[in-house]
């Protein structure tokens, strides 16, 4: 009953796995109720054993008995050979359906373990890692506050560690390297291990890490054209900036480009987005040396 109580009502009238689920217990629950019902207000009186009641005889039971019972079978023959090739037919997108489902409850998960206290909709105190504190509540990057200790000589500097975008990250790594990065952390840097893999010292599980990535794959900017990222660089340039739509831009707005004049040459652009480029490849060089 608990669990019926926190499913959302509206999501009965979807076909999906668990609104079958759902009415077919209702269904089932109603008409054990109502045969319940029936058999405790039967006629308790003693009837005639079976073997001792007359039955049908021969000329109604090979007449109008008999084309009932056939008109009977007849009808849920017909039934049988309508609803399985419709249930056949329906078993394909019935499957992606429900691969979307769970992707999309993973998907929520992930929000969930990455949002902080400025994402009070899907912020849990007791489940979130805030990941959002430094890479931005849209994953776009940001920066943490740190004390560097110089191992030369002990001096403490106050210091913002820049932390990556992670709406562009696969890109840069595939999914797999996302997930052993968030397990393991990266040496060197604030990123630490989440995960419990006896090289990441977390406390988050295989799923938990999983559902993570899976948010991530679904906040990833469409690449875009070089023409798209340079839309995206006049729109950086506005007095009110606008975010970027493609992984491109946003590269080309976090560089210095932004800064400089709105009539900057295609070529000033074309230059950005080289270094840009060359800085995502040394950033993956570095991680394949770890």
């Amino acid at each position: 009953m608990s669990t019926l109580a926190a499913y959302p009502l509206k999501d009965l009238l979807k076909f999906n796995v668990w609104s079958v689920v759902v009415w077919g217990n209702l269904i089932a629950i109603v008409t054990i109720v109502c045969v319940l019902r029936v058999s405790l207000r039967r006629d308790k009186a003693e009837n005639t054993p079976a073997n001792l009641d007359p039955f049908l005889d021969d000329a109604q039971l090979e007449g109008a008995h008999l084309e009932r019972v056939l008109g009977w079978a007849l009808f849920f023959f017909a039934v049988f050979a309508i609803t399985l090739p419709l249930y056949w037919l329906h078993e394909a997108s019935r499957g992606k359906g429900t691969i979307k489902y769970f992707d999309k409850n993973s998907e929520e998960r992930g929000l969930e373990l990455f949002s902080n206290a400025a994402m009070p909709k899907t912020f849990n105190a007791a489940l979130s890692l805030q990941c959002a504190n430094c890479h931005g509540a849209d994953g776009s990057g940001g920066g943490k506050p740190l004390v560097y200790i110089d191992p030369k000589t002990g001096v403490a500097h106050n210091v913002v560690w820049k932390a990556p975008a992670l709406n562009t990250v696969l890109y840069r790594f595939s999914p797999q390297e996302v997930n052993d990065i968030i397990t393991r952390g990266r040496p060197g840097t604030p990123m630490q291990g989440w995960g419990v893999d006896k090289n990441g010292g977390g406390p988050k599980n295989a799923q938990s890490i999983s559902d993570l990535v899976n948010y991530l794959k679904s906040i990833q900017l469409p690449a875009g054209t070089q023409a798209e990222a340079l839309g995206d660089l006049k729109g950086c340039q506005a007095s009110s900036p606008l975010p970027p739509k493609t992984a491109l831009g946003q590269t080309l707005c976090r560089s210095d480009a932004w800064k400089r004049q709105p009539d900057a040459q295609l070529k000033t652009a074309e230059t950005d987005l080289a270094t840009a480029t060359k800085a995502l490849k040394d950033d993956r060089a570095q991680f394949d040396k770890l």
